[in-house]
Parts: structure tokens; C-alpha cells; sequence
């Protein structure tokens, strides 16, 4: 049995192909890694490259017909994923802390019935209770 690149073909070519596009992707993804403005491009585009290699892995384990690479596979795709989740909750709790107010004590003499929005600044009392000014617009219809 001849090896399947010994013998060039349409499948021969999709694969040439398919591994160039994958290695750009990677390229790309590398120079986001060094270039990236915030902690979040960064994160982002290291998924990029975790997932261009769970492809290529998966690329590998079709074109040989084995399944040897499927612990590894599942391996990334668990690391790729759970590092998400943590980046997105790193940047969220770095988001909310950088808010207005986040982190001072609460005042004493403050009214606990004005809610902040999402700003920061303390909406008018009718502003910042929206489900009873629902009801009173619906006792409003009502008469």
C-alpha cells in the first residue's frame, strides 16, 4: 500500500491548503499574542492558536486514519475553554472594578433605595425603581 501523499490528488492539494491557512492563522494569532493592546487580545488571541492546533491535530488524526490524538485533543479543547471562562472573569471583575464608587465603604446617611447605574451615577427616585413605576403606570391605565 502506497502512502496517501506518495500520489498526488485533489485530496493532496485540499491538504497543502488546508495546512497553509491553519499556519497563517497561527501566525496572525502569535503576532496578536505580542502585539495586543489589552490583557484581553491577548487571552483571545491565544485561544486562536489553541484551537488552530486542536484543528490541525484533528486534521492529522482524520488524514492517518487514527485516533491516538483524541486525548490530546480533548485535553486542549478543555484547557482552551476553561482558560476562557477565567479570562472573561478576570476582565469582569477588573471592568467592575474600575467603576465609579467600587470599593468605597457605604455611607451611613446614603438611602439604600437609589440604585446606581451602570455609570455609576445615582438615578432620581422615580429612575431607579422601575418595577413600581410599572405598576403605578399600570394603575395609571387602569382609572
Amino acid at each position: 500500500m502506497t502512502p496517501f501523499l506518495a500520489t498526488p490528488s485533489l485530496a493532496h492539494l485540499l491538504i497543502v491548503v488546508t495546512g497553509a491557512m491553519l499556519g497563517v492563522a497561527v501566525l496572525l494569532a502569535i503576532m496578536r499574542v505580542v502585539r495586543g493592546p489589552s490583557a484581553v487580545d491577548r487571552a483571545v488571541a491565544n485561544e486562536v492558536v489553541v484551537s488552530t492546533l486542536v484543528c490541525a491535530l484533528g486534521m492529522e488524526a482524520a488524514l492517518n486514519r487514527h485516533s491516538t490524538t483524541l486525548a490530546i485533543l480533548l485535553a486542549l479543547s478543555l484547557v482552551g475553554f476553561l482558560s476562557s471562562v477565567a479570562v472573561a472573569r478576570f476582565a469582569v471583575r477588573e471592568r467592575d472594578s474600575l467603576q465609579v464608587g467600587h470599593g468605597d465603604p457605604p455611607d451611613e446617611d446614603a438611602d439604600d433605595t437609589q440604585i446606581p447605574d451602570a455609570q455609576g451615577d445615582v438615578l432620581p427616585e422615580e429612575q431607579s425603581r422601575p418595577d413600581e413605576r410599572i405598576a403605578r403606570r399600570a394603575e395609571d391605565v387602569r382609572e
